[in-house]
């Protein structure tokens, strides 16, 4: 929780390179759908790939570093992912390879943990996030138990500008980010234990 702002604060992590993808789109709205205890900070994963030996505290590349302080610093992430080629990005799977060292110490171990995805086709990501349950299992993150948000044809749930157009989805966002909310509280109730 922020001192500055008795907010918690809460990481959107992108599994989407470009800057205005349909996921980075989502990852704004949520921010913008968040309760007003939650801060939320849109993030890409973009980082160079995973490198065991450079994997150290004096080898570790500045981006890595930095996206590292940055989920030590979260008091949860939300991940928002597309499908590709019915998995999970690379660039997203490569970024949670490097935020899950050291094995079980990493700042991703009982890290509250959230998830979203969205496609323009007519399926959903719904491939891709179980893909990311398996993943964040491996890591021992705390998956928030809750249906992941897994939206098709997300040109109906956002205009080309970004903008929310489907209220229920909203909703459900809302919903989510709210649950979302309480599990970061109930976690650090474990975490504390």
């Amino acid at each position: 929780m922020s001192p500055d702002t008795g907010r918690r604060q809460v990481l959107a992590l992108v599994g989407s390179l470009r800057d205005e993808s349909w996921n980075h789109r989502l990852a704004r709205v949520v921010a913008g759908l968040s309760p007003p205890g939650l801060h939320v900070e849109v993030a890409r994963a973009d980082l160079p790939l995973y490198d065991a030996d450079a994997d150290a505290d004096h080898g570790r590349p500045q981006a890595v570093a930095d996206l590292r302080s940055r989920v030590e610093a979260a008091d949860g992430l939300v991940v928002v992912t597309p499908e590709y080629n019915y998995g999970l990005p690379g660039v997203l799977k490569n970024t949670l390879d490097w935020l899950s060292r050291p094995a079980y110490a990493s700042p991703l171990r009982d890290l509250p943990v959230t998830a979203l995805g969205a496609t323009p086709g007519p399926g959903n990501t719904g491939r891709a996030l179980a893909q990311l349950t398996q993943v964040l299992a491996g890591v021992a993150a705390a998956q928030l138990p809750w249906p992941a948000f897994a939206v098709g044809s997300v040109g109906d749930l956002l205009d080309g500008e970004g903008a929310l157009v489907h209220e229920p989805s909203g909703r459900r966002l809302r919903a989510q980010m709210e649950a979302f909310e309480r599990w970061i509280s109930a976690v650090e109730v474990f975490r504390a234990a």
